[in-house]
C-alpha cells in the first residue's frame, strides 16, 4: 500500500512460512515490526520499490501489509525463500450478555448467537478495524463502535446480521444469526432436521466452502442455477487457494486473490489497462505474458497505475465483491471463446460446462475446448497438474456442493 505514513504502519506483524506443497502459507509469532518478524528466521525484511523496479529495505511507504523476508538483497533469492511478514488476519470473539462466543475455527465467517431480551450484543476484533453494517441494520439498536469493538442492542430475538470489519490490510465480512435463548430445544430440533444437518456438515472445511459459496456475489454464470454458480465458484476459491478463501492470498508467482488472477486474466476482464498490458509485454514477452518471471510479474501488478479500478492491486485484494465479479467476468469471456464444437459439447449439461470452465481456468480456453470435445486430449500446466483430471474433480465436487448450497438456501437455520 503506498504512500502511507509511518503511524498508519504501526501494529503487529506475523511470520508467514509458504509451503510449495501445500500451496498456502503457514503462520506463527506474534511480532512488533517486519524486521523482527524476518529476524526471527536469520533474514532481513525487504520492500518493493516500483519507481526504482528493484527491493530496497524495509520501508512502510511501500507497503504495510506484506513484506518479503530474504537473506541478502537478491530478486532471486527474495522471490524463492518463502518467508513473509504479514500484519495478522481479522479475528473475532463477542458476547451475548454474559455469555460469550467466538468461530468455532478463527477463519469461519458464521456465528449463532443466543439473543435474550433486552441484553446487547458485542462483537471484538484483534486488531483495530473500523465496522459497517452490511446486512440487518434495522435489527440492531444503539449501535455504538470503538476501535475494535462494536455493540449493539438487538431489536429482534430472530435474524440475520451480517458485518464488515476494515483493518488497513483486509476486508472480513462476519454474519450473526440471532436465534431466541429460550428455545434451545427447537435449535436441537432444527439440528436434527434432515435439510438442515445436510446443509451444515461437521467438517469445518466443507463448512467453510459452504459458507463462501452462499455469500458468493459475482453473479450467476449462463446455463448454470444461482446454486450451482455458487457451488462452482466455492470449488475454483478452494482449489485456487488451498482452502483458505483469503482474499489476500499472494502466492510465490504474484498471482492474486481467492481466484489467484494473473496480469493476463486481469487485462482480459478489463482490470488492467490493455495499452499498460501490451506495453509491459511489449518489453517484457513472456517473463510477463505467462508470468516466468515473478519479479517482473509482481512489480507489474504492484503498480496501481496499470489497473483500471481505483487503488489498483491493493484495492483488489481487499474487496470480496471484485473478486467474486472478476471470477464471472472470466468465465464468460471462457464460455466465449469456447467455439461451436465445445459449446454443442457442453450447452445443456451444468457438469460438463463446469468441467469446460475448471479446464480453462486451468490451461485457457483453447485447450480446454478440445478437451471437452475430445475426453483423450489432455494438458497439463506448470505444476504437471492434469486439465482432464482437474475438471473431472470439479465436476464430482460440483454435484455434491450443489445440493449442499440447495440445502442451505431453503433451510430456516442457514
Amino acid at each position: 500500500m503506498t504512500n502511507q505514513t509511518n503511524q498508519s504502519c504501526n501494529g503487529k506483524w506475523t511470520l508467514g512460512n509458504y509451503s510449495r506443497w501445500a500451496g498456502n502459507f503457514t503462520y506463527s509469532g506474534i511480532f512488533d515490526s517486519p524486521q523482527q518478524a524476518c529476524a526471527s528466521v536469520g533474514m532481513k525484511a525487504w520492500s518493493y520499490d516500483p519507481q526504482l523496479k528493484k527491493y530496497v529495505p524495509y520501508d512502510p511507504k511501500f507497503g504495510c501489509c506484506r513484506v518479503e523476508c530474504a537473506t541478502e538483497n537478491n530478486s532471486y533469492s527474495i522471490e524463492n525463500t518463502y518467508h513473509v511478514a504479514f500484519r495478522p488476519k481479522i479475528e473475532f470473539t463477542g458476547a451475548s450478555g454474559t455469555k460469550t462466543f467466538k468461530p468455532a475455527n478463527p477463519s469461519d465467517n458464521l456465528i449463532k448467537v443466543s439473543v435474550i431480551s433486552g441484553q446487547k450484543i458485542t462483537v471484538s476484533a484483534n486488531q483495530p478495524v473500523t465496522w459497517k453494517a452490511v446486512k440487518g441494520a434495522a435489527l440492531m439498536g444503539n449501535l455504538l463502535t470503538s476501535g475494535n469493538v462494536l455493540s449493539f442492542l438487538p431489536l429482534n430475538l430472530q435474524g440475520s446480521i451480517e458485518l464488515r470489519a476494515s483493518s488497513i490490510c483486509e476486508n472480513r465480512n462476519l454474519m450473526l444469526q440471532l436465534q431466541p435463548a429460550n428455545q434451545g430445544n427447537q435449535a436441537s430440533k432444527d439440528k436434527r432436521d434432515e435439510n438442515c444437518q445436510a446443509a451444515h456438515p461437521e467438517d469445518p472445511a466443507a463448512l467453510k466452502k459452504i459458507q463462501h459459496a452462499l455469500s458468493f456475489s459475482g453473479g450467476i454464470i449462463p446455463g448454470l442455477t444461482d446454486a450451482q454458480t455458487r457451488a462452482f465458484a466455492a470449488n475454483v476459491a478452494q482449489t485456487e487457494s488451498a482452502g483458505r478463501f483469503d482474499l489476500s492470498e499472494e502466492n510465490q508467482f504474484g498471482y492474486l486473490g481467492l481466484y489467484q488472477f494473473g496480469a493476463v486474466a486481469l487485462t482480459d476482464i478489463g482490470y488492467i489497462s490493455r495499452a499498460k498490458y501490451d506495453a509491459a509485454v511489449k518489453k517484457y514477452g513472456k517473463k510477463l505474458s505467462n508470468g516466468a518471471d515473478a519479479a517482473i510479474h509482481k512489480a507489474f501488478l504492484a503498480d496501481a497505475g496499470n489497473w483500471t479500478i481505483k487503488g489498483g492491486k491493493n484495492a483488489y485484494l481487499k474487496d470480496r465483491t471484485i473478486q467474486d465479479k472478476a471470477f464471472i467476468a472470466l468465465v464468460n469471456k471462457n464460455l466465449s471463446y469456447a467455439g461451436k464444437a465445445a459449446k454443442a459439447a457442453f450447452n445443456g449439461n451444468p457438469q460438463k460446462t463446469v468441467k469446460y470452465l475448471k479446464m480453462a481456468h486451468l490451461i485457457g480456453a483453447t485447450d480446454a475446448a478440445k478437451g471437452i470435445v475430445d475426453p483423450s486430449y489432455d494438458k497439463k500446466d506448470g505444476n504437471g497438474t492434469s486439465m482432464q483430471k482437474y475438471g473431472q474433480g470439479a465436476v464430482q465436487d460440483f454435484d455434491k456442493y450443489t445440493k449442499f448450497v440447495e440445502k442451505a438456501q431453503k433451510c430456516p437455520d442457514k
